[in-house]
């Protein structure tokens, strides 16, 4: 008889093994809505070659040299290639990373043994998020989540993340989901399985696995999720705010507002920097379409701590919704309603986000020796 403990042990084993596996070779996902490249190849010189479905894509262990690199396109027109990576044609120290988003709320995902095959020391993190985050500079995210082996029993990896500002972060939703993607596209895993957060282990559940499309519920237990403050009044942007205060294993702060009309950015910023918040805190601006018991629909608008402004937050449609419920604007359930695209809550056995999590690219970063030193 296999006893829990065993199992988890062993899809601890498959998911090393697997990783152990899996390279990030230069190509390309070419998924976007327009049929466009969301992406580019980071490297020289690149002759054409036959797209290959990632289903039948096999890749080698990482190391300094990224040979056989195969574009990973899964549909579309011929657009990968196949060439020498950065790491090979020019010496130089390449981060191999894949970028994905979940309803527009963008994420880069590394490896952090790849990060100590570098020789990354672990202070220079902070500015590596800065760099590779950065939409003129680097590759372009809202965040950096760093994967690796977890210590916590039963969790098939850990998620480490930093904002884009260099910050790190306790979780982030979308940003689970799309660790959740990134292993679900590249090993064997199970129907629910646990990533382990900065705020603890969350357990994530395959609603549909289609690659490049995921979607995944990822479920907190109800103690994780809770109201604060109820009816908070603050000062923010010359006048005074009503907000409800909500900890989702991170801080929240929700404004009920009757539209969009206003500059809610400058407003979030205010809000996220108020002496209330000594370290800060992520802010919703939460429009209900209709109160409970008819349809139980919010539009958000978010400013996250570390980020600025983003098309959506898996963690602030979270709070969003625990403050409706408990103000009674909704009930058990709510859909969300984003720039980025819809998530929904959900009471149950705890409390459940529901949303797409999105392959973009996969690529190189090349580091800067200053990182290194």
């Amino acid at each position: 008889m296999e006893l829990a403990g065993d199992r988890a042990a062993g899809r601890r084993r498959q998911l090393g093994s697997a990783l152990d596996r899996c390279s990030i070779e230069i190509g390309l996902l070419n998924h976007s809505v327009t049929g466009e490249p969301e992406g580019t190849c980071n490297a020289t010189a690149c002759p054409p070659s036959r797209a290959v479905s990632a289903e039948k894509y096999t890749p080698s262990h990482h190391g300094s040299s990224h040979q056989n690199a195969k574009s990973l396109v899964t549909d579309g027109p011929m657009t990968g290639v196949a060439c020498p990576s950065l790491a090979e044609t020019r010496n130089m120290p390449v981060l191999p990373f894949t970028k994905l988003h979940g309803a527009g709320n963008d994420f880069l995902v590394v490896e952090q043994r790849d990060l100590d095959g570098l020789g990354l020391p672990p202070a220079e993190t902070p500015d590596l998020a800065r760099r590779i985050c950065s939409r003129q500079f680097g590759v372009g995210a809202d965040g950096l989540e760093v994967v690796g082996p977890s210590e916590h029993k039963g969790a098939l990896a850990r998620a480490h993340l930093w904002n884009s500002d260099g910050s790190e972060a306790e979780i982030s939703g979308n940003g689970t989901r799309c660790v959740a993607a990134y292993l679900a596209s590249r090993c064997s895993v199970p129907e629910r399985f646990l990533i382990e957060t900065g705020a603890g282990p969350r357990e994530v559940e395959t609603v549909r696995s289609d690659s490049p499309d995921f979607e995944f519920r990822m479920t907190s237990d109800s103690r994780s999720c809770r109201v604060v403050e109820s009816s908070l009044w603050l000062n923010a942007g010359g006048a005074r705010r009503l907000v409800t205060t909500v900890d989702v294993g991170n801080p929240q702060c929700v404004h009920r507002v009757d539209s969009f009309d206003f500059d809610w950015p400058a407003l979030g910023a205010d809000l996220e920097r108020h002496r209330h918040f000594p370290n800060g805190s992520n802010v919703s601006f939460v429009v209900v379409m209709a109160e409970a018991p008819g349809c139980h629909e919010l539009d958000v608008r978010f400013w996250e701590r570390g980020a600025g402004a983003t098309l959506s937050s898996g963690t602030g449609s979270l709070g969003a919704a625990v403050a409706a419920r408990h103000r009674g604007w909704i009930r058990d359930r709510a859909t969300v309603r984003t720039e980025g695209g819809v998530m929904t809550v959900d009471w149950g056995q705890g409390v459940r986000l529901t949303g797409p999590a999105r392959l973009i690219a996969e690529g190189g970063f090349v580091l800067e020796e200053s990182l290194l030193r």
